[in-house]
């Protein structure tokens, strides 16, 4: 991942973040509630341009201007992305707002598109009307996968 200025002008600079592509068959990454659902998002190589243009719009204070824009972005992408909420993904939004916290599980193999997007502007936005102004903590998890055996000691017998 790297991130380029666009200008030098500290007041009108801008960056443009540039993922390496997500590998083909990347496992999904999980948004998981406490009480255990789960809710996979599948990551594909759509994927990878939804998550730069998502990350280069909430990523400072001062593009926070645009936040009307930015928020209309995430509504679109939960429409393709999230869409596997279940056959009612109203319910299931309402579900995760009414949970106030949310574990986004990502896969060391996912590809750095996973990374890179502001799941927590995204989950925040698309549950903030069925919130009723309460929090919601959203929680990210870099799973590197099964932790190995412990290594015995090699101390003195």
């Amino acid at each position: 991942m790297t991130a380029m200025p666009t200008s030098n002008d500290a007041d009108t600079r801008s960056v443009t973040i540039r993922v390496s592509p997500a590998p083909a068959n990347a496992p999904p990454v999980i948004v998981r509630l406490p009480d255990g659902t789960n809710y996979p998002v599948t990551i594909d190589v759509g994927f990878d341009q939804i998550a730069t243009q998502a990350a280069e719009r909430v990523r400072s204070r001062r593009q926070w201007r645009k936040i009307s824009s930015a928020r209309q972005f995430m509504f679109q992408v939960s429409g393709r992305y999230l869409a596997d909420f279940g056959s009612n993904p109203e319910t299931e939004l309402r579900k995760i707002a009414r949970a106030g916290l949310v574990e986004v599980q990502i896969p060391a193999t996912t590809g750095e598109s996973a990374y890179v997007f502001p799941w927590e502007f995204a989950l925040a936005e698309i549950t903030a009307p069925l919130r009723d102004g309460q929090p919601l903590l959203v929680i990210r998890h870099l799973d590197s996968g099964p932790v190995p055996a412990r290594v015995p000691s090699l101390g003195r017998s």
